[in-house]
Formats: structure tokens, C-alpha cells, sequence
């Protein structure tokens, strides 16, 4: 078994909706620890990817999230992000809001394009 949505729940960020994917499993009867598995070393395997993420091992990719909380006892603290860390580099978070006066792809509807 495997979790990673790959599209948002209407209303929802990209990105959010593996929260309430995780919720929804422990819901159905796994422990948070399992569901944490399944959907970091075993989405690694469905997609044949293990040797490069998926657990935390010397010679992975150090992409993961740093959270307040005990996930692996209360899966909702998942949503309590701290850090975000790809390939070992702490990401600024605050640059990946949307803000539309910077982002030149977006116009109001009935307005000219940038």
C-alpha cells in the first residue's frame, strides 16, 4: 500500500492534501507510524525509486519535512511544518506563496495579461 496524492482536494494547495490522505488511513485502522511508511518508503518502492528516498539513510536524498509534534503518534501534527529540507537545503517557504503582483502568469479575468 502505498499514499502520495498527486492533485489537491478541492480547496486545497497543492501539496495538502497528502495530510488528509494520511488522516483518512489511520481513520480506516492503520497506526500513524504505518501510515508514515507507506506513504515515504513504500511510495519509494511502487516507483522503483528506493535507492534515492524514502527512509533517511546516508547516500539519500535529504529532502524531508521537519514538524512540531509526535506524527508518529498523532498523524495530523504532520501539518505542523516547520522546515521544509530538498536535497539538504532548507526552502524558504515564504517564496512559494502565490502573491499576484509578482507572479507573471496571473491575470484577473476581463483584465489584459502581463
Amino acid at each position: 500500500m502505498t499514499a502520495g496524492t498527486d492533485a489537491p482536494y478541492p480547496g486545497d494547495f497543492q501539496g495538502e492534501g497528502i495530510h488528509h490522505e494520511l488522516e483518512l488511513l489511520v481513520e480506516a485502522g492503520l497506526t500513524p507510524l504505518q501510515v508514515i511508511s507507506v506513504a515515504t518508503g513504500n511510495a519509494a518502492r511502487l516507483v522503483g525509486a528506493e535507492a534515492e528516498w524514502g527512509t533517511l539513510e546516508v547516500g539519500k536524498l535529504a529532502n524531508l519535512i521537519v514538524v512540531e509534534g509526535r506524527p508518529d503518534q498523532q498523524v495530523h501534527d504532520t501539518r505542523k511544518i516547520l522546515y521544509v529540507i530538498d536535497r539538504g537545503k532548507i526552502v524558504n517557504r515564504d517564496l512559494l506563496k502565490f502573491d499576484q503582483r509578482t507572479d507573471p502568469g496571473f491575470h484577473l479575468e476581463g483584465s489584459p495579461a502581463n
